[in-house]
């Protein structure tokens, strides 16, 4: 967005993804908000997100000892951020599977154990 602008942001611009994915970088699909609105309209998706009251602890808990965050977002057809923000609210802790990355870098293999 900056090679497009010509400019670096500002400490209050955001870049946002108008279809929340954060891999879709297309210029329609990308625009400049301020931080204080950026917050503002993903506050009000999160509000008004049908599934925001109907994760439990105990079905998360029993989720997550087999899949990620990702995962279960998408097995619960919900945004991500829902999960990880119901995993920090219930103190729930999990394992942190980085496949791709580990099998690039074998050296750290074993601190994933």
């Amino acid at each position: 967005m900056q090679c497009y602008l010509g400019r670096d942001l500002t400490k209050d611009e955001i870049v946002h993804h108008k279809n929340g994915d954060k891999f879709d970088n297309r210029l329609a699909n990308l625009e400049i908000k301020t931080r204080a609105d950026h917050m503002r309209e993903h506050k009000n998706i999160y509000d008004n997100h049908p599934n925001k009251y109907n994760v439990s602890k105990e079905l998360l808990k029993n989720l997550l000892k087999e899949k990620t965050p990702k995962e279960i977002s998408k097995y619960l057809n919900c945004t991500h951020s829902l999960i990880t923000y119901h995993i920090r609210k219930y103190g729930l802790k999990y394992k942190i599977r980085h496949t791709k990355y580990l099998l690039c870098r074998p050296a750290l293999w074993d601190r994933n154990g």
